[in-house]
């Protein structure tokens, strides 16, 4: 089945575009991501300008998927008037042409006047006692022959389905290798847009360090150089802070450590004469 969605462009357009992509997709509106170019690009908040290319992808499919699934974007064709959606059951199609074919076991009530005409004369001869025996094996034969026509024309049909079939499911593969290069261009896109900033940044943090290896480098003369500028006056006016001790407190630390080693020369002196007395006695 294909479905096409036109709309009229404006602002208050954009909200039942998206209702009717959720209604035949199932795409959340927080999901839907809409690329349209050349040049791709996203747009959240707008439909997409008229004959572009338009491609539909979840933004769940983004997540790590389990093993041996597969994600298939969409594909949306933008017309002059309008935005168009065009949603393709692909895979139920392929599926259904692809179901193991069940043959007629009986022949198929035919439609041609000329052919019913005939198989009633036989049968009415056939109930008769004077039929000759052809005659009477005719209307088996003609069964046999109906049958096998219904089952050749039940491979021909099933062999036309599966040939759409396929020529859909090529198409599908087409439109999805597209939808893959859409989405590759826009993100080749935005890799350009940081690339460039990321070496904008790189080139000047370089140049930062380069810069900053020779203040290292130098650092004595930076030290002269800068001591040869003069201060701002307003950094010039501001006063230094020094911690001092009052004239007081130093001369009671002075008397104090003159006291003490007075008072260890005493002690050592008389440490020395009891010595000498001890060795005398």
């Amino acid at each position: 089945a294909r479905d096409t969605i036109t709309m009229r462009r404006g602002a208050a357009e954009l909200q039942a575009f998206k209702d009717s992509v959720f209604s035949q997709t199932g795409i959340p509106h927080r999901d839907q991501i809409v690329l349209a170019g050349p040049p791709f690009k996203s747009y959240p908040r707008g439909l997409p300008p008229s004959g572009t290319s338009v491609f539909l992808y979840d933004r769940r499919s983004l997540a790590p998927a389990p093993a041996g699934s597969m994600s298939q974007p969409g594909a949306m064709s933008a017309g002059a008037g309008g935005t168009g959606l065009e949603v393709v059951q692909d895979a139920e199609l392929f599926q259904a042409a692809t179901q193991p074919l069940v043959l007629p076991t009986t022949p198929a009530v035919t439609e041609d006047e000329a052919l019913q005409t005939a198989i009633a004369r036989l049968q009415a001869t056939y109930t008769s006692s004077r039929v000759p025996p052809l005659q009477a094996t005719l209307l088996d034969y003609e069964r046999q022959f109906m049958l096998l026509l219904n089952i050749f024309q039940s491979y021909e049909r099933r062999a036309v389905e599966r040939s759409k079939a396929c020529e859909d499911w090529g198409a599908c593969r087409e439109r999805q290798a597209k939808a893959h290069q859409a989405a590759v261009s826009n993100l080749e896109d935005h890799l350009n847009s940081v690339k460039t900033d990321y070496e904008g940044t790189l080139q000047k943090l370089r140049q930062q360090h380069e810069k900053g290896a020779r203040l290292l480098d130098n650092f004595e003369e930076v030290l002269d150089q800068l001591d040869a500028i003069p201060l701002h006056p307003n950094l010039a006016a501001i006063p230094v802070q020094q911690s001092q001790s009052s004239p007081g407190a130093s001369a009671a630390m002075t008397a104090q450590g003159q006291g003490m080693g007075q008072g260890q020369g005493q002690g050592q002196g008389q440490g020395q004469g009891q010595g000498a007395r001890q060795a005398q006695l």
